[in-house]
């Protein structure tokens, strides 16, 4: 499990002293259940906000397969 960070600690804290309950929403009427943001995992090695064209992303999906088969025949991937 891992460890809550002092600033989460201090958030909680103060959430609890405002007097919000665990597992109840933040709003007047605490609707809405609390649910923590996860992150994305980044498909592809495109900038944000950069629109690839076709050929780029063809280029980035044969570049994909090729790690992927390195990976499943147990070879090493070769970095560019």
């Amino acid at each position: 499990m891992p460890k809550i960070s002092k600033t989460t600690r201090m958030g909680l804290r103060m959430m609890m002293g405002k007097g919000a309950l665990p597992g109840k929403g933040l709003g007047r009427h605490l609707q809405r259940e609390v649910q923590v943001p996860m992150l994305k995992e980044m498909r592809d090695h495109f900038g944000l906000g950069f629109k690839p064209d076709a050929r780029q992303k063809i280029k980035e999906i044969e570049k994909k397969q090729e790690r992927r088969r390195a990976r499943l025949n147990g070879e090493e991937a070769q970095w560019e």
